[in-house]
């Protein structure tokens, strides 16, 4: 999770697990640090933050348990913001390579879009106007 978190956001934060003993049972507790201060990624980070150490949580169960090749992510970085955006992609492009990962995942961000392998675009257009990419990293 750190190298995840410094590769994005080099120094500026810290992920811990912190086990407390809560009636008579152990509880993990995951904890974020900014500059050494105790923070909310959601409120005070904008979510950007939550957002890696989530993906690198996910990455690590899937490295533990699943034999098969492929993952698929929904808007794994929808709260980093756009000028971070190009970091995650080239972790993903990076990690999709040195695992021979096949990376499929649904976005509206072009900077993951510009990343791919593929691209397959679906449109919604009776109930409103969006449009989310389907991204194929190979």
């Amino acid at each position: 999770m750190q190298l995840a978190l410094d590769a994005v956001f080099p120094g500026a934060y810290e992920f811990c697990v912190q086990f407390d003993l809560k009636r008579g049972s152990t509880e993990a507790r995951l904890v974020f640090l900014e500059h050494g201060q105790e923070i909310s990624p959601l409120d005070s980070a904008g979510g950007g933050v939550a957002d890696i150490v989530s993906f690198a949580l996910r990455l690590s169960v899937w490295s533990l348990g699943s034999s098969s090749k492929i993952i698929i992510l929904d808007e794994p970085f929808k709260y980093l913001s756009k000028d971070l955006q190009d970091r995650a992609g080239e972790i993903l492009r990076c990690l999709s390579q040195k695992l021979k990962l096949q990376i499929i995942m649904v976005s509206h961000c072009s900077e993951m879009v510009s990343i791919s392998d593929k691209v397959f675009s679906v449109q919604l257009e009776k109930k409103g106007k969006w449009k989310k990419s389907i991204v194929l990293i190979q």
